[in-house]
């Protein structure tokens, strides 16, 4: 009896213990930090909803980049191999321009906020950087904030939707559809603007496409601008764009915001 007491207090003592850890501060002992950026995908900094994500890292000395990435996101062909034909599209990245030339940049990756950050210090002056992956709706959220003469240009840089083997493959073998001349491209990509709203329509050759869309909300004379980005995606019909614009419309009615 005595035994089953202390075993029951004990674990009562644990339990309390584990009630008054404060989470937030534990967890921001293992933030990652970056005291430089690289230009090297792998030294990026991840954020995603599970579908929806971002790989951040410097593109060079005047810009860093969001690589956009949306795992539903694949091509929907079924007279080839399944790596040509099923292959994921690559999307394409925003490029966060500064008008001087970065002399420093430093970020970390919020563990409890699910959030990165950063700061930028150019020549001429400094542009402060928060992002965050959203679900429901599904958007991609960068608040930007400028010092001095510092301005901040968003380009949006879209990459060819077609399978990644062809990039990879350096050489194609004998059983490459590139090289027999099967893989076909993918039709050209529309880019749209409507009601503030950037969109960027990628169809595919089957069915179906993907669309990426944006808004920057702040005046120019605003110094702090948030940037709302969203994906679409569909392999039955042409509903892809619509659904982009609508997480973005969605996002700016919410107030979304970090």
């Amino acid at each position: 009896m005595l035994t089953l007491v202390f075993a029951f207090t004990h674990d009562l003592a644990k339990a309390q213990i584990v009630r008054k850890l404060n989470w937030t501060e534990f967890l921001a002992r293992h933030n990652l930090k970056w005291d430089s950026l690289s230009t090297d995908w792998y030294s990026g900094a991840f954020l995603g909803n599970g579908q929806l994500g971002a790989m951040i890292y410097k593109e060079n000395d005047t810009a860093l980049r969001w690589d956009i990435g949306n795992s539903e996101v694949t091509d929907n062909r079924d007279d080839i191999d399944v790596e040509w034909g099923k292959a994921r599209l690559p999307i394409g990245k925003f490029l966060l321009k500064c008008r001087g030339t970065i002399l420093n940049s430093t970020m970390e990756l919020d563990l409890w906020n699910a959030e990165a950050k950063g700061l930028i210090v150019s020549d001429m002056g400094t542009i402060s950087w928060r992002s965050f992956v959203a679900s429901n709706p599904d958007v991609i959220v960068v608040e930007i904030s400028e010092t001095e003469n510092e301005r901040v240009n968003l380009e949006w840089v879209p990459e060819e939707a077609k399978s990644p083997r062809l990039l990879w493959d350096k050489k194609p073998n004998m059983y490459s559809p590139w090289l027999k001349g099967e893989y076909v491209n993918n039709p050209q990509p529309m880019h749209e603007s409507k009601k503030g709203i950037e969109t960027y329509h990628q169809p595919l050759l089957v069915v179906g496409g993907f669309a990426t869309s944006w808004k920057m909300i702040g005046e120019k004379s605003n110094r702090t601008k948030t940037v709302l980005i969203s994906v679409g995606y569909s392999n039955s019909q042409n509903s892809y764009a619509h659904q982009a614009v609508k997480q973005v419309l969605e996002a700016e009615d919410l107030g979304i915001k970090l």
